[in-house]
C-alpha cells in the first residue's frame, strides 16, 4: 500500500499495525490511545511520516497480521 493509504488505515483502524519493506522483521508502527507507537511501545514523533520524503517511502507498506 502507499504511504497515504497506510496513514489512513492506521487512523481508521486503531490498534492495527503496519510495516514497510525497509523495516526489519518484527518492526511495525501503529496508533493507540497515546498516538503513533512502534513495536517497542515507544511514542513516535508526529513527524514520523513527514520526514520520510524519499519516493521509496511512497509505497511498500503492508498490514501486519497478528
Amino acid at each position: 500500500m502507499t504511504k497515504e493509504e497506510a496513514i489512513s488505515f492506521l487512523k481508521e483502524n486503531k490498534g492495527s499495525r503496519v510495516s514497510h519493506r525497509f523495516f526489519s522483521k518484527g518492526e511495525w508502527i501503529g496508533y493507540d490511545e497515546t498516538g503513533l507507537i512502534c513495536e517497542s511501545g515507544y511514542l513516535l514523533e508526529s513527524e514520523f511520516f513527514a520526514i520520510r520524503t524519499n519516493k521509496s517511502w511512497n509505497d511498500g507498506w503492508f498490514v501486519v497480521k497478528e
